[in-house]
């Protein structure tokens, strides 16, 4: 079976996408999360990995909105799955 691979970008202003990083693998699901400090900075950290093939599937924290998500599909294009939570009030 081919590993599923996912990132999940936590967007706060004091992250560094360079220092903050983690990642847990098991032979199914390589699973990536990444702290971004704004939108430009998850959007590049988006692309590069999606240009070199090392996810699927994006998902975002509730920081994002739809906004962010529409500039995060916009960045990475219509190849992988980008989802983002919903913050309800």
């Amino acid at each position: 079976m081919k590993q599923f691979k996912l990132v999940f970008l936590v967007m706060c202003s004091d992250h560094d996408s360079a220092v903050h990083r983690t990642q847990m693998e098991s032979p199914m699901c390589k699973s990536i999360m990444i702290g971004v400090k704004d939108i430009e900075d998850a959007c590049a950290q988006a692309k590069q990995l999606v240009d070199s093939g090392e996810v699927q599937k994006i998902e975002l924290c509730g920081a994002f909105g739809k906004e962010g998500a529409q500039a995060i599909r916009d960045a990475v294009g219509d190849g992988v799955i980008v989802s983002y939570i919903i913050n309800l009030e």
